[in-house]
């Protein structure tokens, strides 16, 4: 039987997933958009805003990036998105609305 230290560590770990921050060197390797498009993008509120860590340092919350990316997918399908799957596994063509793409409650 796991002990309860083990069991509080393994709770920790999950609370983590998708709250990474990304550097904005890494976002445009991601997303494949250069730092002007970036920026232009936020300016226009298409794209996610950053999140200040530090006097002169940013980053991008990796859950709302893949979120982006994943409502470009769906836009281009009409509604059909890659959602992610467990490491190790393949991801699937399937069916979503926007609801399921990015967390909010409205559909097409």
């Amino acid at each position: 039987m796991p002990s309860q230290n083990k069991r509080r560590r393994q709770r920790q770990q999950f609370s983590y997933v998708g709250h990474r921050f990304l550097r904005r060197q890494d976002v445009e390797r991601i997303t494949g958009l250069s730092r002007s498009s970036i920026y232009e993008k936020m300016a226009a509120g298409t794209f996610p805003k950053q999140v200040k860590l530090a006097q002169q340092t940013v980053g991008w919350i990796e859950a709302e990036v893949v979120a982006w990316m994943a409502a470009r997918i769906a836009e281009r399908n009409d509604g059909t998105a890659l959602k992610p799957y467990p490491r190790g596994t393949r991801a699937k063509l399937i069916e979503c609305n926007d609801a399921d793409v990015i967390g909010k409650g409205a559909s097409r």
